[in-house]
């Protein structure tokens, strides 16, 4: 998606725009997105979504996560297909991150960073 709004001259600094926040650049990308496009990305991301979070404990896990991380950033006012595509992407993420974790895929890294935090 990020490469479809730079390619359509949607990204940071929008072309004939003034320099935007990220808040401003989203909001300009949702309200121009072709709803078939905005239905594919959706598809696809509650696909994903679907697939990753199986595992009950992560989706609440990640669930939870992404609610903090949203209520944070504070963007609540973009169209709901659009918001629920980018908490099912956040969601996605940390639940990825969690079965890594679960699986031992990332060890070396997490002794890596011990080590790093014992040294400082």
């Amino acid at each position: 998606m990020l490469s479809d709004l730079r390619t359509s001259g949607l990204a940071l600094g929008i072309a004939g725009k003034p320099e935007t926040g990220p808040r401003e650049a989203l909001t300009y990308a949702m309200t121009d997105l072709p709803h078939e496009q905005l239905t594919r990305w959706t598809d696809a991301i509650d696909r994903l979504h679907d697939y990753t979070t199986r595992n009950h404990t992560d989706a609440r896990i990640a669930t939870e996560a992404t609610a903090n991380l949203w209520s944070d950033f504070g963007y609540q006012a973009g169209p709901p297909e659009v918001s629920t595509m980018i908490l099912h992407a956040i969601e996605t993420g940390y639940a990825a991150a969690l079965r890594d974790v679960r699986d031992g895929d990332i060890d070396d890294l997490i002794e890596e960073w011990q080590s790093e935090r014992e040294d400082d």
